[in-house]
């Protein structure tokens, strides 16, 4: 569940046009949550994800 909101917030930000996947860093905040910080460790733990996971994270632009 919290893979998701995380994941949902990043979706948020990306289709509101609001920032590019890239410019997401650590800091940067969707309700109260730091999904920058968030992506940052999922880029590290890339191996670690589910095919599932990695598929939506690479079409999030």
């Amino acid at each position: 569940m919290d893979w998701q909101r995380h994941y949902a917030g990043v979706r948020a930000l990306v289709t509101a046009g609001g920032a590019a996947v890239d410019e997401i860093t650590p800091g940067v905040t969707v309700h109260g949550s730091d999904v920058g910080r968030w992506l940052e460790r999922q880029r590290a733990a890339w191996a670690d994800l589910t095919e599932a996971q990695r598929a939506r994270l690479a079409t999030s632009g």
